[in-house]
């Protein structure tokens, strides 16, 4: 089977829907444990904005960081997650924000009606991260924050199982190996791309390790843009 047929075969939200309590439980013992880095850059980015901004959530998983965005202050949230059981598991921790079905490449939400779009390491399964960065532009108003963290392309193809080529696919241990999934490997100039600074203007790039990760190559990346 070729590269571009086991991409094509992976269900990538289908890995969160059968394992979404083995991930949840994983991923709160870890942070119990360790710092979550790709959370503290977003917060860093996101605190200048005004507290009543309308921010938007995109892969939300079991609503975790919203309990960061509350103690911050922002009262406009929103989130989405395509996988049903995530969407249902953040919907029952936090009934009183809208969380609903939802991918990058599909935000059910008019145009313009968001100031910011954030992402804790949801983009990198995006398949096609240009029709994801075109749905973040169209639901944002005009001098609205993009702000994502994602697995570092660097990272993945030194440390992660990574078939090079146009078609590549990650396998990544999450949280001391105790969850395993798959995505698209993506470049740097995949997220950095002609469409973004079409878009947006670059307002900060950040490399950043994770709290477990000694190792010299950065395990993550946090994008930070403004809407033209």
């Amino acid at each position: 089977m070729s590269i571009f047929q086991q991409i094509v075969a992976i269900d990538f939200v289908e890995q969160f829907e059968r394992g979404a309590q083995s991930y949840l439980a994983a991923k709160k013992e870890y942070y119990a444990n360790h710092a979550n880095r790709a959370l503290e850059c977003i917060k860093g980015a996101l605190d200048r904005s005004p507290r009543s901004a309308r921010l938007l959530d995109v892969g939300c998983g079991g609503g975790d960081d919203f309990h960061s965005y509350l103690e911050m202050g922002f009262c406009n949230l929103f989130g989405v997650d395509p996988s049903k059981s995530m969407v249902l598991a953040a919907s029952k921790a936090l009934p009183a924000i809208k969380i609903s079905d939802g991918k990058w490449e599909q935000l059910n939400f008019p145009d313009a009606d968001i100031d910011i779009v954030v992402g804790n390491f949801s983009m990198q399964y995006c398949e096609n991260i240009d029709r994801g960065i075109d749905e973040a532009v169209r639901v944002l108003k005009r001098g609205g924050y993009f702000v994502v963290a994602v697995s570092h392309p660097t990272f993945d193809g030194v440390h992660g199982q990574h078939y090079s080529g146009k078609n590549s696919l990650v396998t990544a241990n999450l949280y001391n190996g105790k969850f395993s999934v798959k995505y698209p490997g993506h470049s740097l100039s995949e997220y950095l791309s002609e469409n973004f600074f079409r878009n947006f203007r670059l307002v900060k790039l950040t490399e950043f390790f994770s709290a477990a990760n000694s190792r010299a190559v950065p395990s993550g990346l946090c994008v930070v843009g403004t809407k033209e």
